[in-house]
């Protein structure tokens, strides 16, 4: 799944972000629920429409900026599309994303709230194990190999 659209953020290193608007804002671009950095034009080179790999999407259906609001109903859309008619199959699969889009996934599947995401880590590269009822809802998870992290889901 792809990861969150970060506007006018998008191709720039964290440190050149923060040199230009310091480093709270740049916080509050990449993990506030809410906030969400300036879109990007249609003409700017980062932009989705602008990329090969959307050649067949029309533009007016990839983000100029996304806030994890927004990345969180584009993830539940795919999720219960795709994913949870497979799960309720009995099937095991592997998502494999970024970690704004795990943590827009993860509010759902665990019941965290806004604020609560903002604060809440993902280890980077460190799978993340999930078992389903046959009904696709969520009822534990852990990290692959690091027992004693798993965390009962709402």
């Amino acid at each position: 799944m792809n990861e969150r659209h970060y506007g006018a953020l998008q191709g720039l290193s964290k440190d050149d972000a923060v040199s230009r608007v310091g480093a709270d804002q740049v916080w509050r671009w990449r993990r506030g629920y809410h906030d969400r950095a300036a879109p990007l034009r249609l003409d700017q080179p980062t932009h989705p429409a602008n990329d090969p790999l959307y050649a067949d999407v029309a533009p007016s259906l990839l983000p100029s900026v996304e806030n994890l609001d927004q990345t969180r109903t584009r993830v539940m859309a795919f999720w219960n599309r795709e994913i949870v008619p497979q799960l309720k199959q009995g099937k095991r699969l592997l998502v494999s994303a970024h970690g704004n889009t795990l943590r827009a996934l993860i509010m759902h599947l665990d019941g965290i709230g806004a604020k609560e995401v903002e604060d809440f880590e993902i280890p980077t590269a460190t799978p993340i194990v999930y078992e389903f009822s046959r009904d696709g809802h969520a009822l534990h998870w852990h990290y692959l190999n690091c027992k004693g992290q798993e965390r009962r889901s709402a």
